[in-house]
């Protein structure tokens, strides 16, 4: 920027008068209304994390839906988003070589594709509204979520901040709902709480855990724990050791170590879930009569709901195999309902149904891009080699049985987590074994 091209002395004088005009304008604004001193402390506090910590805009924006009741009547999507697309700009203003690294990338260029299939669509799908709430979400929050990590995130400090502050957003979640005993906290659902939680847990244990070793970790493990079982969402159950297991199974530990791993896992799981279920019973009933109903199919609704969709978008998938329906057609050609919030709940019938084979091919391209890459360029860092792809194939697993293109912007998050990964290889002077 032009201040870092001056002398520190004059820079240094030049922002003190800027926070002295700002000091100067809250004053004016206090002595017309003392609430006004909130707005410019606010200002202030952007300004500040803008210049400082702009990566942690990121996650905010990704998960405000999370968390979204918490100021009613302001949309902390679009502000966190707005905010997001500011420091985005600030960056490539600082350099703006980075736009050409991104055509570099096999990932980066085959998402950009899969973006323009989508504008592309909008010529022949049979939605109108839908469509373009559609495909402007994907484009901005969904693509938004992928390049903006790529951008933000250059260094482990950075990566390191984008994980800390799911970890905050995550712990905070969960403590509500460990305290209250409530399935869904800050107006989101029990899906939402269910995800947060258990992705929380992977953070702690594959990235400050493998870092630092320090026992008190397992404090915020235990809370984001109990409210994955307070949630009763039943994925977590399922994908969260499983994401243990494969993330292990892909790392490059030696083989003892791995199995020496695994059994370390299931001795303290089987504990922890022992000892919780003998102190906090009631946060397993709601989890257990839910497992259950997986056994009945006329008493689980949910898995009703998913199969007809599986069969409604398998079939438009039959009708256009080529170009699909267009994109946002699936809720007028399944319902006949011109929504989004109509969608098969899993990401491959859903691009299949509205983009065809060639939208699928592109997205398969975005997975196989950025995991060779990921591949290639991993092994300076264990603990950031195994939290990268751990929360990649959870996120990815959320994607097959539950959200749309715009829901499942967190597995996006974390693709662009993956390209960032050969900028983390001489960094700290860390090494392989920390």
């Amino acid at each position: 920027m032009i201040l870092q091209k001056w002398e520190p002395g004059r820079r240094r004088y030049v922002e003190w008068i800027a926070f002295l005009f700002i000091g100067v304008i809250g004053g004016v604004l206090t002595f017309i209304h003392p609430i006004t001193i909130l707005s410019v402390a606010m200002l202030g506090g952007v300004i500040f994390v803008l210049k400082k910590y702009p990566e942690i805009f990121i996650p905010l924006y990704v998960f405000s839906g999370y968390y979204k009741s918490i100021i009613p009547g302001l949309d902390i999507t679009f502000i966190f988003f707005m905010f997001t697309v500011l420091a985005v700009c600030l960056k490539i203003y600082e350099n703006s070589e980075i736009i050409v690294d991104l055509f570099r990338i096999p990932g980066a260029t085959s998402m950009i594709a899969f973006l323009f299939l989508i504008v592309i669509s909008l010529i022949y799908t049979s939605s109108s509204e839908a469509a373009l709430e559609k495909t402007a979400k994907v484009i901005l929050l969904t693509g938004g979520a992928f390049f903006s990590s790529i951008i933000l995130v250059r260094t482990l400090r950075q990566l390191q901040n984008v994980f800390l502050t799911l970890v905050c957003l995550g712990t905070i979640m969960s403590l509500v709902s460990v305290v209250t005993g409530e399935r869904a906290v800050f107006g989101s659902n029990y899906l939402s709480l269910g995800f947060i939680s258990s992705l929380s847990i992977i953070i702690l244990l594959f990235y400050f855990f493998g870092r630092n070793r320090n026992i008190l970790l397992f404090v915020p493990i235990l809370i984001n724990f109990i409210a994955m079982l307070n949630s009763a969402a039943r994925g977590p159950v399922f994908f969260l050791p499983l994401t243990f297991f494969i993330t292990i199974a892909l790392s490059k530990l030696k083989f003892q170590k791995k199995i020496r791993t695994y059994i370390t896992f299931i001795i303290f799981s089987v504990l922890a879930i022992f000892i919780l279920y003998v102190v906090v019973p009631q946060s397993f009933s709601t989890l257990l009569m839910r497992l259950n109903a997986m056994e009945s199919t006329e008493q689980d609704t949910n898995s009703q709901y998913r199969a007809y969709h599986i069969e409604r978008a398998l079939h438009l998938i039959y009708l256009e195999p080529i170009t699909g329906i267009g994109i946002g057609g699936y809720g007028m050609s399944s319902e006949g309902i011109d929504d989004t919030r109509i969608y098969p709940h899993n990401i491959f019938l859903e691009i299949g149904a509205e983009l065809g084979v060639i939208g699928l091919l592109t997205f398969v391209l975005i997975i196989a891009g950025v995991f060779a890459h990921y591949f290639i360029h991993r092994g300076a860092y264990l603990y950031v080699d195994h939290a990268l792809i751990a929360c990649a194939l959870y996120s990815f697993a959320n994607t097959l049985k539950a959200g749309n293109l715009v829901d499942n912007r967190t597995f996006f998050l974390f693709l662009g987590l993956m390209l960032t990964i050969h900028l983390f290889t001489e960094q700290e002077g860390e090494s392989f074994e920390s």
